[in-house]
């Protein structure tokens, strides 16, 4: 697939600059910070969503869905049915919306990845109907949870390990990556 580019990504960097700096702004006057709900949470499915072209106004209901298929990765006798019963709806509400926002960018494409996916004019960059669903599924969910594993996992490695702060941005800093 050709959508997934070094490039797409690239010109994100601005847009995920944004949403970093209006994550910690939001929070810069309060004493407590959560780095999981206040941070790790919501940026990648932000960005995600960004990526795929949906709304602003929609993400709250990308995070609700997310959190309710993520989950369901915890091994199946810890879930009460009412987080089954939801995450099933949860799969439903995604499929049904995902469908629309395809039709959607299919009819009137933007410069966003699912419009790449659907009606790109690269035919080796367009994904086949029935791959389309189950990708932008796993991209939600696999991208979601990695990335706030990696987060809180890297936070804590440096709060073990306070000194690879100083290097990490000595580094940066020799190689003119700041």
């Amino acid at each position: 697939m050709h959508q997934f580019t070094p490039q797409r990504i690239a010109g994100m960097r601005a847009h995920v600059e944004q949403i970093v700096h209006a994550l910690l702004d939001a929070k810069k006057h309060e004493r407590q910070f959560d780095l999981v709900q206040d941070f790790a949470y919501p940026l990648p499915v932000t960005i995600i969503c960004r990526l795929l072209g949906v709304p602003p106004e929609d993400e709250p209901r990308f995070q609700v869905w997310s959190a309710a298929l993520v989950r369901t990765l915890d091994p199946t006798e810890s879930l009460s049915e009412a987080e089954v019963k939801q995450a099933i709806q949860s799969r439903t509400d995604i499929q049904e919306y995902m469908n629309q926002l395809s039709a959607t960018r299919r009819a009137h494409p933007q410069d966003d990845l699912l419009s790449g996916l659907v009606a790109g004019n690269d035919p080796d960059g367009r994904l086949p109907e029935q791959d389309l669903l189950p990708t932008m599924q796993l991209l939600l969910i696999a991208g979601h949870e990695t990335t706030v594993n990696l987060i809180t996992n890297s936070m804590l490695a440096l709060l073990r390990h306070p000194e690879a702060v100083s290097y990490t941005h000595l580094r940066a800093h020799e190689t003119g990556r700041n």
